[in-house]
């Protein structure tokens, strides 16, 4: 399920997972497409990423507020310990919501970019020394 989200979710989401590991962000933009469904997973992946983001930053602000809720029952109980990490558990959801909503928003462009990119690279002939032939040099006996 997870692979499937990622794929939808297009480039955008490979940069930030590519990101998370601390390797080059640049490595995941612009590849030459590897199938015809590898090709239609990038086209979809423009308009069905903003959708899993904004999804995904709808649960964040649901669990933000649960948790606000969950802050107050603690105060009424006149437990501030568990308050307080309440309060702190809603600031990070609410940061993550924010965050995710913002991606969402740009999600298409990137998307787009690099379905661009991708389809004009992998038209472009490959230039590396593995796949040019190297013809025989003429004899002159």
């Amino acid at each position: 399920m997870t692979h499937i989200i990622l794929k939808l979710a297009g480039t955008t989401a490979r940069a930030g997972a590519t990101a998370r590991s601390n390797q080059a962000v640049s490595s995941v933009f612009f590849k030459p497409y590897q199938s015809p469904a590898d090709f239609l997973y990038r086209t979809a992946s423009v308009i069905t990423a903003p959708l899993i983001f904004t999804g995904f930053s709808a649960f964040f602000a649901l669990k933000a507020g649960f948790e606000v809720l969950k802050a107050i029952g603690s105060l009424l109980l006149l437990n501030t310990a568990s308050a307080k990490e309440n309060i702190k558990e809603a600031g990070d959801s609410l940061k993550g919501s924010v965050y995710l909503l913002v991606v969402a928003v740009v999600s298409p462009f990137i998307n787009l970019v690099d379905l661009i990119g991708s389809g004009i690279k992998s038209v472009l002939p490959h230039s590396n020394a593995e796949t040019e032939e190297v013809s025989p040099s003429p004899s002159y006996n």
